[in-house]
């Protein structure tokens, strides 16, 4: 540490700190008081490193290192592998997708081939068995080729329904029917086969009527196919039983005493083209009957399993809800959202309601009686009305007052506040029948106050009056000159929005490039926005309603008599004098020179 010698003087003590680890000497010489120096002694000094800088530390680091290396090694090699087998999986599932699609095609175009000629076979076949004479040996052969007949064009039949349910193309007719009645209609027809074959067909329904709302054939599509499937593999018996099984939903049980299904295999069998044995093994199977039972359950807001439950027999579970909204398919959904946007643009064939009602069944049955006559949406509480109002053209709104999240009176107070649809008239059912409740919803706005129980005819006719009343004002303005826009004001924000409105055109009455845009802007209001509130004030779109307050303004200023007709065209916006004269007379029915004598005389 140091190259020279130290002199310490009379304090003999030296100090070293903080020496790094490794060896040293430590030379020491002394006097004596006559000033000789005695021969130098040496000290070995061995500084230790830390444990964390000692050479076992140093080969454990080592170790360390390589069994991390060794682990890095692995955890890499897996994840490739992983992905790899992903890869691998992904690919097959995609071949399989592609393979499973390519045979439900191949069969369906194999389907509509067969099914004329198999109907040819049948038509000619029912007319030889019910109008000629056999004997006994010959009928039989005869009956034998009917059945199968009648099982090809089934199977026909199930295969298009299924590639039908695969596409996304079934639509569900639901309607409300006793299912202890159309069960028992079923059995009826599955007793008499099954009996033959010498096994038992019992069946537990309850005494009292069970109603539910079902597609009736898609229904008994479900049944016949879990009876059918019950009696190709059942020994000695069929059981049928249908019960509650909550609030919401019903069940319907078949067991048979056939094969009993591997538990692995409950899934399988809900497959097309497999066919799967008690042992668990896979085979290559021609039934489409519980694949389809299942989709058809499911489209009914359902499902069907294999109960895993019941370790002695097969039991197939049926849950069906007993009402719903109907499940649509994102290709229908789709269309529907086309087919609106048509509407609005070439103009609404029917007008719409929004009905909003926490009770299901009041719901359904306002919905059903008002559907023929106009396009019903529906709603469960007044926070689900403000979406619809906020996404579609709604004409009038009938609502309940006592829901949940959102009652009645809060709704009809947003709906007559809010400057997009405060223009909607709504009317307000209720069971409250006291004066206060009448008077603070009349003072919110509501056009009619309808106490439960109501007359359906009644509530039909007053939907139809406030529809019509609407229709006059808006053709009064529409066809009249002279009539100002606050006819079809009825409410305050309804009469601020066309002052804006109006102003807004007014201010850009002579500028020929004023668009829907620019007004829309000036109101920070979005284009679909203004479509849809002026649409519901006036029937007319955005650019119509410029178009027609032009012409108010045209027809004033002919009333004042004071400027000729191709100066009335520049100060109203008109390309040419004689574009305007052609729009005064197909919006007003007249040319605006004997619009102008009409006035004056």
């Amino acid at each position: 540490m140091d190259k020279d010698w130290m002199l310490v003087d009379n304090a003999p003590r030296v100090s070293y700190s903080n020496l790094r680890p490794g060896n040293y000497k430590l030379v020491i010489k002394s006097s004596n008081s006559v000033g000789e120096w005695k021969e130098a002694c040496t000290l070995d000094i061995h500084i230790l490193p830390p444990w964390w800088g000692s050479t076992w530390a140093y080969v454990s680091y080592g170790i360390l290192s390589l069994i991390a290396f060794v682990l890095l090694y692995f955890y890499v090699r897996e994840r490739i592998q992983k992905k790899q087998k992903l890869l691998i999986q992904k690919v097959e599932q995609e071949k399989e997708h592609e393979s499973y699609h390519a045979k439900i095609e191949f069969f369906t175009n194999i389907a509509h081939e067969i099914k004329t000629p198999l109907t040819l076979i049948k038509g000619p076949l029912e007319y030889i068995i019910h109008n000629k004479l056999f004997d006994e040996e010959t009928k039989e052969l005869l009956d034998t080729v009917m059945k199968n007949t009648e099982r090809l064009l089934s199977l026909t039949y199930q295969l298009l329904d299924f590639r039908r349910v695969e596409a996304k193309q079934m639509r569900m007719n639901f309607e409300q029917v006793d299912i202890v009645l159309l069960l028992q209609a079923i059995y009826d027809r599955f007793r008499l086969p099954t009996e033959q074959q010498g096994i038992r067909f019992d069946i537990s329904l309850p005494e009292f009527a069970l109603s539910a709302e079902v597609d009736v054939e898609a229904f008994t599509k479900i049944v016949s196919n879990l009876f059918t499937n019950a009696l190709k593999y059942s020994s000695t018996y069929i059981s049928v039983v249908l019960a509650r099984a909550d609030n919401e939903h019903f069940v319907i049980s078949v067991e048979n005493d056939g094969e009993i299904i591997a538990r692995q295999m409950q899934e399988k069998i809900f497959e097309p083209f497999v066919q799967v044995s008690s042992q668990g093994q896979v085979n290559s199977g021609r039934g489409l009957g519980l694949p389809l039972a299942r989709s058809l359950a499911q489209l009914h807001g359902g499902n069907l399993q294999l109960d895993i439950a019941c370790t002695d027999n097969n039991r197939f579970v049926l849950r069906l809800p007993y009402s719903h909204y109907e499940i649509k398919s994102e290709k229908l959904l789709d269309e529907e959202a086309e087919l609106a946007s048509m509407n609005c643009k070439e103009g609404r064939g029917q007008q719409t309601l929004l009905i909003v009602e926490d009770n299901l069944e009041m719901l359904e049955f306002i919905s059903k009686k008002m559907m023929g006559s106009y396009e019903v949406h529906r709603a469960m509480d007044g926070l689900e009305a403000i979406k619809v109002l906020n996404e579609l053209e709604v004409d009038l709104v009938i609502s309940d007052i006592m829901m949940p999240n959102m009652d009645g009176m809060e709704l009809l107070k947003t709906i007559k506040s809010q400057v997009e649809y405060s223009h909607i008239p709504v009317i307000l059912l209720t069971a409250k029948s006291n004066l206060q409740s009448k008077i603070e919803g009349l003072e919110l706005g509501a056009d009619a106050y309808i106490e439960k129980p109501f007359s359906l005819e009644y509530l039909q006719a007053q939907v139809q009056s406030l529809l019509k009343n609407r229709k006059l004002v808006k053709e009064l303005f529409n066809k009249r000159p002279l009539t100002e826009a606050n006819v079809v004001a009825l409410t305050k924000a309804d009469e601020l929005f066309v002052q804006k409105v109006n102003a807004v055109i007014e201010a850009n009455l002579a500028n020929l490039q004023f668009s829907v845009d620019l007004l829309a802007e000036k109101l920070n209001m979005s284009r679909s926005s203004l479509h849809r509130k002026i649409k519901g004030l006036s029937d007319l779109t955005p650019n119509d309603y410029i178009r027609l307050h032009r012409l108010k303004r045209a027809a004033l200023l002919l009333q004042e008599g004071s400027h000729r007709i191709n100066e009335i065209a520049s100060i109203t916006g008109f390309t040419s004098s004689s574009y305007f004269t052609k729009c005064f007379q197909q919006h007003f029915g007249m040319l605006p020179k004997n619009f102008s004598k009409t006035i004056n005389t």
